[in-house]
């Protein structure tokens, strides 16, 4: 295999995973990121407090998308934290 058939299968693996029930977190981390400025909290810590995932900010902050199972979660936990 070489570099051209690798990159063509990771891009079809991308694209088998899609999830349609993921939503655009760009709201969700500029909350994020004033609740972690306000509270000067890591962010591993929010991520592991709010839904067990000490890289769940990073990650956000790369692009990742999430569920609206967890897009709710992580509303609730700032609720809570509020």
């Amino acid at each position: 295999m070489n570099k051209v058939d690798i990159a063509s299968e990771v891009a079809f693996v991308a694209r088998t995973f899609y999830r349609p029930d993921a939503v655009d977190a760009t709201a969700m981390l500029a909350r994020i990121e004033a609740h972690l400025i306000a509270r000067s909290t890591s962010p591993s810590i929010f991520g592991r407090k709010a839904i067990n995932d000490p890289c769940f900010v990073f990650d956000l902050r790369k692009g990742r998308r999430v569920t609206r199972r967890t897009a709710s979660r992580i509303d609730a936990y700032l609720a809570k934290e509020a």
